[in-house]
């Protein structure tokens, strides 16, 4: 999906960054403006999960920034 999505992007001429990463604890190199999960693939199995994915987003985020999930 990602590589589809890379593709799909560059067609467009959408400047966007891609990131394979474990969705409960990630990083980013720098803070972004905009970030967003595809409900369908948020895979997460206990409260524990989805709230480390949240501080994970909440991190990943520029103050301010926009997390959509949907």
């Amino acid at each position: 999906m990602l590589d589809y999505a890379k593709k799909k992007a560059e067609a467009l001429g959408v400047k966007a960054v891609f990131v394979k990463a474990d969705m409960k604890n990630f990083t980013l190199r720098e803070p972004v403006d905009f970030a967003f999960t595809m409900l369908g693939s948020l895979y997460v199995k206990t409260t524990e999960d989805i709230l480390n994915h949240s501080n994970s987003v909440a991190r990943a985020l520029k103050p301010g920034g926009l997390y959509l999930l949907d």
